[in-house]
């Protein structure tokens, strides 16, 4: 059974054109309009778009290494890190060894060779970075907030490492802060401190 649809009339073609076309070509025209006569609001959409991108960016690259470290060793880890908050309450809830691995896979992510010697008889050394024949050689203190690196230990760390150094330095790196005297110490040697904060900026 065939039915005989009757051809639209101009009227309803006009209807049409009034009321769905017209309206979502002048929204566009209207858009365009101002979006390129108002620098000052075009700049800010594309600063906007600009760091939407750039953060996520980041924090794909940070998911990745957090995901292809914790798969390797089992560890449960997030799939999407949030914001660095969250990023720092994993990485403290990580053994002391685990925090080592991490840092080595870390360096190993920026193009170093490296070597994971930590334990209780390691010197004060947790990894070698090797890179272009330089060793870099790191202590890792994975703390919890409520405990900064004293200036004892960065002592203690410039004294395991002096002797080693050859043209490479030192990084202490750890999850909380370095008290203001251990700052000072660092200061003028060959030491780079890196508290959670610049971690984050690593990774």
């Amino acid at each position: 059974m065939y039915f005989n649809v009757p051809p639209p009339k101009a009227s309803d073609l006009q209807i049409l054109w009034d009321w769905t076309f017209y309206p979502i070509l002048w929204i566009i025209k209207e858009f365009f309009y101002f979006f390129f006569h108002h620098w000052t609001f075009a700049l800010i959409v594309i600063v906007f778009v600009y760091i939407k991108f750039f953060f996520r960016r980041k924090y794909s690259f940070r998911s990745n290494i957090f995901n292809d470290w914790s798969n390797d060793r089992h560890i449960t880890m997030p799939n999407k890190l949030q914001d660095d908050k969250q990023t720092l309450y994993n990485l403290r809830r990580l053994t002391p060894n685990e925090f080592e691995n991490f840092i080595a896979d870390v360096f190993k992510f920026k193009g170093y060779h490296t070597e994971v010697i930590g334990g209780a008889y390691d010197g004060g050394i947790d990894v070698i970075a090797e890179r272009d024949g330089i060793e870099d050689l790191i202590q890792c203190k994975k703390y919890f907030s409520s405990r900064q690196v004293t200036v004892s230990e960065v002592r203690d760390f410039y004294g395991a490492i002096t002797d080693r150094l050859d043209g490479g330095k030192g990084y202490f790196i750890t999850t909380s802060r370095f008290t203001p005297e251990a700052e000072r110490f660092a200061e003028g040697r060959p030491i780079e401190l890196i508290d959670g904060y610049r971690l984050l900026e690593m990774i």
